[in-house]
Formats: C-alpha cells, structure tokens, sequence
C-alpha cells in the first residue's frame, strides 16, 4: 500500500473518533421500525471522552458516578475457559438474568435472519447467540451487548465503547477483505432501540461474528488438567503455528495503529475452516497508537510493564507482550502468573525478565518491589526443554521468546523482526 494511501485510510479511521457536527444519539434516534441502520458514518463516531465531556450535565444527581469503564461495569464471575467462540460462559445465575434482555432483542426484526438458536454466553452487560448465516449457511455468534439507561453519561460511555468496536471491526473488514489476516470477521453490526412494557426505552447493540472454534484458554486447561504431567507438552511444530498466526495478526494491525489491547488466550480462538490456525477475537478494548486508553487497557496477567507504570502513550509492543506471555504458558502448559497479584506479578517478571529499564525503575510500582536475587538465564531455565524436543527448535524458540518479554518497548522486538527469526525460517 502507497504511503499516501495509507496514511489517508489512517486519519480516516481516527476522524471516527474525532469531532464531529452529529453525536453517538443522532446515530440512534428513533426508528418507527425499532432498529437504527449500522454504524457506517464518521459522524457517529467520537471519541468517549469527548462523549462524557460534550453529554448533557445532570441536575444534582445523588452520588457522583466515576466515568470510566472499571466504575460502571460490574465484576463480572470468572469465566469458564475454552468455550466456542472465545467468549466467556458465566455460572447458570448470571445467565438467568439475562433472559428479560434475550426476550426483548428477540423482537429486533434484524435479527430474525439468522434464525437465533439459543444462548451461547453471557457476558455482564450483554450476551452471545448462535445462529446460522443465511447466505453461506455456517454457524455465525451475535454478540449482544445493552445500553444502561439509568443516567445520561454512563448511557452515552456505554454507546460509545460499543460504536467502537463496530469501528474497528468495519476497520479490520476493510483491510482484510481476503480473510489472510488472522482477525475474526465480522459479518454486520447495527444499533437498536426498543421500549418495554412501561414504553421504557432499552437501546443495545449487534455484532454478528462467524463462529470460530475453542479458544487458547482451552487448550491450556486442558494441558494442565491431563495430558500436561510434565512441561512442553504442546509439540513445537505446533507452537510455531500458533506464534505464527499471533504474530502475523500483531503485524496487521500494527500497520493500521491499532493496539487490540486485551489479548490473552480467551480472545484467540481456532479457525474451524483452516485446521490448526487462529484468531484474534474481541476488539472493544481496542484504541488507536497514542490515544488514551481510559485506564483499561489489557488483562492483569498478561498486561505489559509500560501498562503497570501507566506510561502512557502506549504502541502495539503491549500487544506483543501478551503474545509472549502465552507462548510461554503453552510451552510450558501452565499460566505464567497464575495466582498473583500486580505486585507479586511484578516482583516475578522482574526475577524472570529484570533488570528494569531506567524509565520504570523509579516508578512507584517498581520502586517498591522488594529486592530479588536475578539470574541471567531465568527465562530460559524457566522454559525448561524436553528430552525428546528439538533441541535447536528449543533454542530458537526461547530466544525469540525472551525478545518479546523484554520490560523496555524500546527493546522489545517487533512482530515483523519476529516473524524473521530462526524459530520460524529453521525447517522442522
């Protein structure tokens, strides 16, 4: 792609987010049909914080409400790992307070197309559907998530973050038109308004996805819980496949300035339709290189050191991180931070991947660590090689490894130098 051209496409995507004559309401008003048609205007996109700054202030509401994602969204319970399609299932509780939502959007006449079929997950402000793709007939996941209404700001944050995510996925859509890229397809996304029996207004948002097999998290629970009673239990042979799709994922959207900003092994699912390769799956954390993350970029254990010391403005390199966080949990078989906290996190990626650069040493977070006692070679003994692995493969796959775990970005390899080391161009 000609620099030009690139850079064009570029300022197109972040004007989504930018100022704009029409807000995210115009981009819902009323539709005597109940639907509003998919988000395809620059106009209806702006970026959240502008949406919180230019919404209409409350009178005196009774408590102030603290506008970012963390204060509204509740704690949702831990997911069951591996589920079809990379999203979490919650506990028969959750779900059943989802069916007054499920009803309601049953109605949206859109929806009808794909003949829903019944709940798939359930998420803490939404779900996910199965239903069948009329025109290619394979399995596709609607991705449902509702619009609080109980105050004007959070309503609009939350319309925000899901006109987001319709963005990039229209995004990525555009890019990828060949399906080369290792991103999930997105096959349409729309907004709706819809009134219950009081005529009290419900709003909430549409992805249709194509169904993408059992995620990452699978695969290591199930190394953990049976075959994997001793480590590297995962061939390398298919490791390499698997680092390959990330990393070339990693790439694509490096190209385009996008961080996907929550990767981690739930969000990587197996592609039905090409045995053995992945996916990259959910992009509603996802920002621009240099935009401001609102405080909820990426998933504790598998969040990069630059996202602790909130060094912000973050680049794709956070992304990398996470990559190689899970390559050491399949090499391994097991999670790399299971159990800890940030600062016990912390305290282990300095023995393992320390010292720290000089921009992190004396950040709060880092400072108070408490000593520990490093060894050069911890990352390698902790990748630990099988008797009856290649042992060259081995080698090769902890170096490139120890490239992307590296605490400084700056020294952290990018997914183009990665996908050019020996671990990938050395033949099986």
């Amino acid at each position: 792609m000609k620099e030009t051209e690139l850079t064009s496409r570029l300022d197109r995507v972040r004007s989504m987010f930018g100022d704009s004559s029409t807000g995210a309401e115009s981009s819902t008003a009323e539709d005597p049909s109940g639907t509003a048609g998919t988000l395809d205007a620059p106009s209806q996109r702006k970026n959240r914080s502008e949406v919180i700054t230019q919404a209409e202030q409350p009178a005196a509401p009774a408590e102030p409400i603290a506008l970012s994602r963390h204060a509204v969204t509740a704690p949702a319970p831990a997911p069951v790992r591996g589920t079809p399609g990379g999203f979490d299932i919650l506990e028969p509780p959750a779900v059943k307070g989802h069916f007054d939502l499920q009803a309601k959007v049953m109605k949206d006449p859109r929806l009808e197309r794909y003949a829903p079929q019944g709940l798939v997950a359930a998420m803490c402000d939404g779900f996910v559907l199965r239903g069948l793709n009329p025109d290619s007939g394979r399995a596709v996941a609607i991705k449902v998530k509702q619009w609080p209404m109980n105050h004007p700001l959070v309503t609009d944050m939350f319309k925000m973050i899901q006109q987001r995510e319709m963005a990039f996925n229209d995004l990525m859509m555009e890019e990828d038109p060949q399906d080369e890229k290792h991103i999930c397809r997105c096959i349409e996304s729309w907004e709706a308004q819809t009134c219950d029996e009081k005529l009290k207004q419900q709003g909430h948002s549409v992805i249709v996805f194509e169904m993408l097999g059992a995620t990452l998290g699978g695969v290591i629970e199930h190394m953990q819980g049976t075959v994997l009673q001793r480590p590297n239990s995962l061939p390398l042979r298919h490791l390499r496949r698997y680092a390959r799709d990330m990393l070339e994922a990693l790439a694509f959207l490096q190209l385009h300035e996008v961080i996907h900003g929550d990767l981690k092994p739930e969000n990587v699912c197996h592609d039905p339709l090409d045995l053995g390769s992945l996916k990259l799956i959910d992009l509603d954390s996802a920002i621009m290189v240099g935009e401001d993350s609102d405080g909820c970029l990426q998933s504790q254990h598998y969040r990069a050191p630059e996202v602790f010391c909130e060094m912000a403005p973050f680049t794709t390199k956070v992304d990398v991180f996470s990559v190689g966080i899970m390559l050491c949990e399949l090499y391994r078989g097991q999670i790399m931070f299971m159990d800890c906290d940030e600062k016990a996190q912390l305290h282990k990626m300095d023995r393992l991947l320390g010292p720290w650069p000089a921009s992190m040493a004396q950040h709060e977070v880092v400072s108070s660590l408490p000593p520990v006692e490093r060894d050069e070679d911890a990352l390698y003994d902790f990748l630990v090689s099988m008797d009856d692995e290649d042992e060259e493969l081995s080698q090769y796959f902890r170096s490139m490894v120890t490239g992307l775990l590296q605490l400084d970005p700056l020294a952290r390899t990018s997914p183009q130098d990665a996908l050019k080391h020996e671990f990938f161009t050395t033949a099986l």
